[in-house]
């Protein structure tokens, strides 16, 4: 089986999830970027238009993605949408394209309710996020 490994590294995924109380309704209609466009952005050089401060070249940046990973109100528990997007995520991750990458993974939150909750429920995301991709797609930590 094709393994990936997460950890700080070449290349960072960012997972956002957890809409407001009122998008409840619509969390299984957002959308679901592909295994193509996550691995076309996941492996592509960046580069950036301008010098940095001193004139000199900007540093070279990893690339990275952005999703949208949908939960449970207040929960780490991962709802349809939030799996759909991790197993093409995982279909990603497991392609030949990106074997010599490592990978980290980012939880967020909304803004409702206090930071310390939020984060605690940020790490609880990122790692549901993280055993999914496990279990289903037989990538390891």
């Amino acid at each position: 089986m094709n393994r990936r490994h997460f950890g700080t590294g070449l290349m960072a995924l960012a997972l956002a999830g957890g809409l407001a109380r009122e998008a409840l309704a619509q969390d299984d209609n957002a959308p679901v970027v592909g295994a193509p466009k996550i691995i076309e952005a996941l492996s592509k050089d960046v580069v950036l238009d301008r010098p940095g401060n001193n004139g000199a070249p900007a540093p070279r940046r990893d690339p990275s993605i952005s999703l949208q990973v949908q939960f449970a109100f207040g929960s780490a528990q991962l709802l349809l949408q939030g799996r759909n997007q991790l197993d093409q995520l995982g279909l990603a991750l497991s392609d030949r394209a990106l074997a010599h990458a490592a990978f980290e993974l980012a939880g967020h939150t909304d803004a409702v309710g206090d930071a310390e909750a939020n984060l605690k429920l940020s790490l609880e995301r990122a790692n549901s996020v993280k055993v999914y991709l496990m279990q289903a797609h037989g990538l390891s930590a």
